[in-house]
């Protein structure tokens, strides 16, 4: 990068130096994120940590004059939710909501389901017969 601005005698030139640099790249640039954008998957990804990527991606692609529609946005983020969140994205994905809102109610069925399968978990172990009696035949 410095050796792109070398020569630049007053600010105008150096910031047209370095606005050159980074449009030269733009197209490529695209390519790469819109891609990365398109096919990220929530996976093993908490939801919170699956939209702040899809947000890095975005507003890496903002940053080069390629902003997404709010639908688009909503749309690409359920359909990269894993399919534990099936029922919530079927949902979801036929109301026209705001993203934070549709980000804020798919956090709270993530977390429901977690409280879910700690109590499921936690009453295996209370198993009838384990509080000091038992039954002889």
């Amino acid at each position: 990068m410095v050796d792109h601005v070398v020569g630049a005698t007053n600010t105008y030139a150096l910031w047209h130096k370095i606005k050159d640099f980074f449009l030269a790249n733009r197209v490529a640039r695209f390519m790469f994120l819109n891609r990365q954008y398109r096919n990220l998957k929530q996976g093993d990804l908490s939801v919170a940590e699956y939209a702040r990527r899809m947000k890095l991606l975005t507003d890496g692609l903002a940053d080069i004059e390629h902003a997404f529609f709010k639908v688009d946005l909503r749309t690409q983020f359920l359909h990269g939710l894993d399919k534990r969140l099936d029922t919530i994205r079927v949902v979801l994905g036929d109301q026209e909501l705001p993203f934070d809102t549709v980000l804020s109610r798919v956090i709270l069925a993530e977390e429901s389901q977690a409280q879910r399968a700690a109590e499921e978990s936690a009453s295996a172990f209370a198993l009838p017969g384990c509080w000091g009696y038992y039954h002889w035949a």
